[in-house]
């Protein structure tokens, strides 16, 4: 739902010539890392059920919402102090 909206946000800053490269890294990469979280949680869930999974990957989402939030609160900081 979200891949065109991480590719465009991802084509400014990777250089032109290198830009199909990185969209197909940036690709990879997501899939990779949504498989390794597919796998993770079928197994959390098969070995200590489904409410430890469920767990786990709330804690999960929330530090990651979290990092993003401080990454983008950081760098908008950033901005409006450049426009000074």
């Amino acid at each position: 739902l979200t891949d065109g909206v991480l590719m465009a946000l991802a084509s400014g800053f990777l250089p032109t010539e290198r830009r199909g490269t990185g969209l197909a890294a940036l690709t990879t990469a997501t899939s990779l890392t949504r498989l390794g979280a597919s796998v993770i949680f079928g197994v959390l869930w098969t070995q200590l059920g489904l409410r430890v999974a469920l767990t786990v990957f709330a804690v999960s989402l929330f530090l990651a919402v979290s990092f993003a939030y401080f990454i983008v609160e950081h760098d908008a900081a950033q901005d409006f102090d450049s426009d000074k």
